[in-house]
């Protein structure tokens, strides 16, 4: 991506139109063009008279590892995520997660530089707050915000650039043959971590950490547990979906 050798104004120019976009699908060629039976079948009730309100995306994203985008919409997928990785880049490129934390972010993560360091940092703050049974400070919308954003980073480790840095040379040398997405690389990671080096082990224990405190961004969990957690937890917080399918 040319984005970082981009003059200033350039990045200013590009990061309007791209927040735009998030917020606004009607406007992406590229998602419109691949996406458009997707956002017909499982994306309809987010676009109020045929326009977008920052919700379209979202829903692709939820949708994009279901078997018939797979095996039809697989140029969706790609599309959708390369939108993600581009999304990385601002929280302001992630519309509804944008609208719903901006305060905390500027509150207590004004030194946030990337979408990353931002989902980090406010994720941080949760987990502290919830292990100490404070009352909660960051609001419920952006919490839930917060759980979207780390269940998108659990599923694919080529969405937490972080996790990807300090793991690389065990992804190399213990997950070559596991593909990105669907957690796979994450959970081959987690199974050989007797195996870690030494940073990459302490990354990892911070995911779990994350899964354990709240399992709703264990990705692994939610996909194969999907049908006990509809028929026996309908009702159930997923934070604590582990607690009831116990």
């Amino acid at each position: 991506m040319l984005y970082h050798r981009l003059s200033v104004d350039c990045k200013v120019a590009v990061s309007n139109y791209t927040e735009l976009e998030a917020g606004h699908v009607e406007i992406n060629p590229i998602i419109l063009a691949e996406c458009k039976d997707i956002i017909n079948k499982f994306c309809k009730e987010e676009l109020e008279g045929g326009f977008d309100k920052g919700g379209v995306m979202d829903c692709l994203v939820s949708h994009k590892n279901d078997p018939e985008v797979r095996s039809d919409g697989y140029r969706c997928r790609a599309a959708v995520e390369h939108f993600q990785l581009i999304s990385l880049k601002s929280y302001h490129f992630s519309y509804k997660f944008k609208e719903a934390c901006r305060p905390h972010v500027v509150r207590y993560c004004p030194k946030s530089k990337t979408k990353m360091d931002v989902v980090s940092c406010l994720s941080e703050k949760v987990r502290n707050e919830t292990l100490s049974g404070q009352r909660p400070s960051i609001s419920r919308e952006c919490r839930q915000q917060l759980r979207a954003q780390l269940l998108q980073r659990h599923e694919s480790i080529n969405l937490d650039p972080s996790l990807k840095a300090v793991c690389f040379s065990d992804v190399r040398s213990l997950c070559v043959n596991v593909k990105p997405g669907d957690g796979q690389v994450l959970e081959c990671l987690q199974n050989a971590r007797h195996q870690l080096s030494a940073e990459c082990h302490r990354a990892i224990f911070n995911v779990e950490r994350e899964e354990l405190t709240d399992n709703s961004v264990d990705y692994m969990l939610l996909t194969a547990c999907s049908k006990p957690l509809k028929q026996y937890c309908p009702q159930v917080d997923l934070s604590k979906a582990l607690e009831c399918l116990k």
